[in-house]
């Protein structure tokens, strides 16, 4: 398993052992913010399988991220158990709305902030969308 992290989280490994192949997980790496969260989607090879989009901090945008997953899952006949998300450590501005994605049964990931920043500047990463990326790669083995 590639990895920038010493030890890979046990739940993600899983996650793929389970899934056979990357192209059978989906991994949605998402930018906590106070009123509204930014998101894209990709298989478990950073493969982009949604556009960069953006989810209000609220009960109806844990539905509007769920539907993506959901029709995402049906179009490429992927588990839900294969579905995690995941970003850089928040505050508590985001805790309903993590607990909530939990309550729905999927895996929820945290990056520290520091380390992904410090990885971030190493790569030369600065553009936001690229950003996402990055945790995408993060977040993926």
């Amino acid at each position: 398993m590639n990895s920038i992290f010493q030890r890979a989280n046990p739940a993600i490994e899983k996650i793929f052992r389970d899934a056979g192949s990357p192209k059978k997980v989906i991994c949605v790496p998402i930018d906590y913010a106070k009123r509204q969260h930014t998101a894209l989607v990709c298989n478990g090879k950073g493969e982009q399988m949604h556009g960069v989009f953006h989810i209000h901090n609220t009960p109806a945008g844990v539905e509007f991220v769920e539907d993506i997953i959901r029709g995402l899952c049906k179009k490429h006949s992927i588990p839900k158990a294969n579905a995690f998300f995941g970003g850089e450590d928040c505050s508590a501005i985001a805790f309903n709305f993590i607990h909530a994605m939990l309550q729905k049964g999927y895996v929820g990931i945290g990056l520290n902030a520091r380390d992904a920043a410090a990885e971030r500047t190493a790569m030369g990463v600065t553009a936001q969308h690229l950003t996402y990326l990055f945790v995408s790669t993060d977040l993926t083995p």
